[in-house]
């Protein structure tokens, strides 16, 4: 497969409406990816989120919650997409069927 991997804090699952039309949804995972300090000292922390296909959202639903808050690591997929109000845009997603692992403490 290719693509990228993501690893961190699992979040859990998102649905957000449309703005144009309510009856359409975004779904995604949300992920940690780490905490840093900028230049002021001040603490912020890095999320991904990662679409989630409309015929994997139960599985992926159902690992997300379950694993909320555990260190995992995945597969995902950067693309490129049309639409937008300048064309394109970015779009992260985890392909059908992919395992979503726990990663082991030390």
């Amino acid at each position: 497969m290719k693509g990228e991997y993501i690893a961190g804090t699992m979040l859990g699952y998102s649905e957000k409406p449309w703005a144009n039309d309510p009856t359409k949804f975004n779904r995604s995972i949300g992920v940690c990816t780490g905490e840093y300090k900028d230049q002021w000292g001040q603490s912020h922390v890095n999320t991904v989120s990662v679409d989630v296909q409309y015929d994997d959202v139960e599985r992926v639903k159902a690992l997300a919650e379950s694993l909320k808050g555990k260190e995992v690591i995945f597969p995902y997929v950067p693309a490129a997409r049309k639409g937008g109000k300048d064309g394109v845009w970015l779009c992260r997603f985890i392909p059908k069927g992919v395992e979503i692992k726990v990663l082991s403490a030390k």
